[in-house]
């Protein structure tokens, strides 16, 4: 039986999976770690291979869990490497190919070994051996999370423009969408930004009217045609038209074993079960392109907006919440932490409904009074009062701060000095994107940090700690991607 522990996290993964998704993808996997895609007829798990496994991982990941037994799984890669070639097969034995070296160099990233003796022999074989659309755009993910670049990139990148349509698009009829998401996502990997909106165009035009995309066939959606051109839709922060038509359409794929068919009734499948997780999360992610915003003048005083809740680190005094008259705040009302009682290892946080993973989240703080602790921050990637991020500005310190909060234990992850006016509201601001974090203090970035401690979505919220009376105004909550990313100047 599945522990609570698990299950606990599950409620949190997007609030969209349960317990019988993790236990489908458990169920395929074999005794050497690797993952088959899905079971014959008879029942009997079917063959395993580096992209089945790393699409596993992956589905893990997006989860909020690590992939079972890691240590199987990095043995079986390593039975994949071909020591004479410097590539990696897709499975033991097999001869080395493009497509398995890219994937399997993505796995160590994944797993957090150690890529970089494999790197150069492997770039090296890539570079030399891929030909082909179904190569390049299956070696060219790898190029883009490793950050390395072939020398043959630009050969591949003009062979792929030969093939454009005079319109911009790529492939013909029923799977343009597919194929113009499948083309324009290689090549926004090998350095070649996408005409936003001609391409988005196309998108629109290859939706269905059972909500999903397929291919060229006449046969109905599919998740594998969703995945890649909702894919592009995210990666140029775009939605499809019909949102709640492409929902159904995932819904529907899903089986009683927990997992998903690439189609309705269709038999489940890692691939499949992947495309639904990853489909809703990028969904839920853009429900955020447009800036959420909370000041808190339509709350009745003394109370908090609806469907957030107080919660609090130890069950001892403190984190009493309320919407307060503020004649300095922008609209004149605030959400304060009012209770100056709790004990200092007392944290006070006010959680929002809303959950998200990459963002920008921002909120005006104004730091009212505290002795053993003042000032106040933000939350993100809640999963329980004793588990998310938080950045926090500590005027008593004169510091800016970014930790985890892991089994209700804070770890420092960056800090920086700063000097203020005590008494005047100022703007905390993180943009979180995969493990980059970056925090901002009166628009100044201050810390730059990765870690990957909560990797699922999770919902935000505000804190302070023990006595900390504090007033915050102007949450606002957007989504982000790697572009947002801002690296501090050399």
């Amino acid at each position: 039986m599945m522990s609570l522990l698990i299950a606990h996290v599950l409620l949190f993964s997007l609030q969209l999976f349960d317990t019988s998704t993790l236990d489908f993808l458990a169920s395929m996997q074999n005794p050497d770690g690797s993952f088959a895609s899905a079971r014959w007829s008879d029942g009997e798990l079917g063959r395993s291979t580096l992209r089945t496994t790393r699409t596993a991982i992956r589905a893990h990941r997006l989860l909020g869990l690590k992939v079972p037994n890691q240590e199987r799984v990095v043995s079986y890669l390593k039975a994949c490497f071909d020591k004479e070639s410097g590539g990696f097969a897709q499975e033991p034995g097999l001869m080395a190919d493009p497509i398995s070296t890219s994937v399997a160099l993505m796995i160590l990233k994944d797993l957090e070994q150690p890529f970089e003796p494999y790197l150069t022999r492997a770039t090296d074989f890539i570079n030399a051996n891929t030909s082909g659309f179904e190569q390049v755009r299956m070696v060219a993910p790898s190029c883009e999370e490793l950050g390395f670049s072939l020398p043959n990139a630009k050969v591949w990148i003009e062979q792929i423009e030969k093939t454009r349509n005079p319109d911009g698009s790529f492939g013909k009829d029923l799977g343009r969408a597919r194929f113009t998401a499948l083309h324009e996502v290689a090549l926004s990997r090998l350095g070649i930004p996408a005409a936003k909106e001609q391409v988005v165009k196309i998108l629109n035009e290859g939706q269905r009217s059972d909500g999903g995309f397929g291919s060229d066939s006449q046969f109905g959606s599919d998740l594998e045609a969703c995945y890649r051109v909702l894919r592009l839709y995210y990666r140029l922060q775009r939605k499809p038209n019909n949102v709640e038509g492409l929902h159904a359409f995932i819904d529907s794929c899903r089986n009683a074993d927990g997992g998903y068919g690439r189609q309705p009734k269709e038999r489940s499948s890692v691939h499949g079960t992947y495309y639904a997780i990853i489909l809703k999360d990028w969904l839920n992610q853009l429900k955020y392109l447009e800036p959420m915003l909370w000041d808190f003048d339509d709350v009745a005083i003394g109370s908090i907006p609806e469907d957030w809740f107080a919660a609090r680190a130890l069950p001892e005094r403190g984190s009493r919440w309320g919407v307060v008259t503020s004649p300095s705040a922008p609209k004149g009302f605030a959400l304060q932490q009012q209770s100056s009682e709790g004990p200092k290892r007392q944290f006070n946080l006010c959680i929002c409904p809303e959950s998200a993973r990459d963002i920008q989240l921002s909120v005006k703080v104004r730091a009212l009074s505290g002795v053993v602790d003042r000032g106040g921050g933000l939350v993100w990637r809640y999963q329980d009062a004793k588990n998310y991020y938080l950045s926090r500005w500590n005027p008593l310190e004169n510091n800016l701060r970014v930790y985890k909060v892991v089994d209700g234990i804070r770890t420092q992850l960056d800090t920086a000095q700063i000097k203020t006016d005590i008494d005047s509201w100022h703007v905390v601001r993180i943009v979180a994107v995969g493990r980059s974090i970056r925090g901002y203090f009166d628009g100044k970035l201050l810390i730059e940090v990765e870690d990957d401690q909560f990797s699922k979505a999770g919902r935000i919220g505000l804190w302070s700690k023990a006595d900390a009376v504090t007033e915050f105004t102007e949450m606002t909550l957007r989504s982000a991607t790697t572009d947002d990313i801002e690296e501090f100047s050399e």
